[in-house]
This record gives structure tokens, C-alpha cells and sequence, in this order.
């Protein structure tokens, strides 16, 4: 009989934890759905990392929501809750897929930075392309367009959030994944 490895379950684990922060995100359809996502990244930082990876995920996703809030004030997004700032559902994503870094994501670190950008134009394109039209939320080009705009947009922004991820892990002295 052959067993799976603990790295390989723990990358399994958090890709399906991260499958289930972003369905709950999009699907979800209750009030309350971010503080569901928040807990998945929680649960997923400090089972597979600790305090020191949690708060490597912490920053990393707020450079994640920075980027999203300044693509809604430009009016690439468009809220049933007409507010200041991005809806606490959307925000929390971030930090969900910043917690796939080190482990389900990890391969991607060690890649060329344009090929983190071709995984970008892809994975970006795609998650919001079709995250908004399942959530409902309101953009003011068409569909193809709105890829093309993600896939410039995540081919540069993947590799930079990479290259912060492993900065910041660095810094507080862990690894940047396994």
C-alpha cells in the first residue's frame, strides 16, 4: 500500500481549502460569508505555518485588497452594496489565496517571473472573469474584455505578490514554502 507524504496532504488540504473559501465567496449568499473565508485562511495560516506565516498572509492580502479596491474606485467593479469600500466578502478572498503560497501554490516560486506571469494571465483572467459573473457583481466592459484586463493586470501583479511573499518571509525567518 503507498502513502501519501505529509507535504503532498498539506498542499492537498490547502487547495481544497482554498477551493471552499472562494466558492463560499462567490456562491455564499449570506451577510456573513467573509468572516467563513477569513476563518478558512486563519485555519489554513496557522495549521500549515503558525503566527509568522499568518502574518506574512496578513500583509500580502492587503496589498491583494489595495489592488482591488483601487480597481473599484476606478469602476471595474460594481457592488450591490453601493459602499466606500470593497465588500468585506470580496476583500477576504485575498487572504484565502495568499495562504496558498507556501504550500499548493509554493511551485510557483522557484519558476521564471514570466512564466509566474503566464500562471498569472491565466489564474487571474479566469478566477475573476467568471468569480463576478457567478457573485453577480457588476462590471462595465464585456466578458472578453474583462479577461484581457485580468491577464495584463495578474501578469504583472502574481510575480510581484510572490516576490513580496518571499521578501516578508525573509524577513520574519521561515520559509517561503515546502
Amino acid at each position: 500500500m503507498r502513502y501519501i507524504d505529509l507535504t503532498t496532504l498539506s498542499k492537498i488540504i490547502n487547495f481544497i481549502l482554498f477551493q471552499a473559501g472562494w466558492w463560499t465567496a462567490v456562491v455564499g449568499q449570506y451577510p456573513n460569508r467573509w468572516l467563513t473565508i477569513t476563518s478558512l485562511a486563519l485555519i489554513n495560516g496557522i495549521t500549515f505555518g503558525g503566527r509568522r506565516r499568518l502574518f506574512v498572509i496578513f500583509i500580502i492580502g492587503l496589498i491583494g485588497i489595495i489592488h482591488d479596491q483601487t480597481l473599484y474606485y476606478a469602476g471595474l467593479f460594481i457592488f450591490s452594496e453601493n459602499t466606500l469600500l470593497l465588500p468585506l466578502w470580496f476583500a477576504s478572498i485575498w487572504w484565502i489565496f495568499i495562504s496558498t503560497f507556501h504550500l499548493s501554490l509554493g511551485f510557483t516560486q522557484g519558476l521564471p517571473r514570466w512564466i509566474q506571469s503566464v500562471f498569472g494571465a491565466i489564474g487571474g483572467s479566469v478566477s475573476y472573469g467568471f468569480g463576478t459573473q457567478i457573485a453577480g457583481v457588476g462590471v462595465p466592459v464585456d466578458f472578453n474584455s474583462q479577461l484581457i484586463i485580468h491577464a495584463c493586470d495578474f501578469a504583472i501583479l502574481f510575480p510581484l505578490l510572490i516576490a513580496g511573499y518571499q521578501y516578508c518571509c525573509k524577513l520574519v525567518k521561515i520559509p517561503s514554502h515546502y
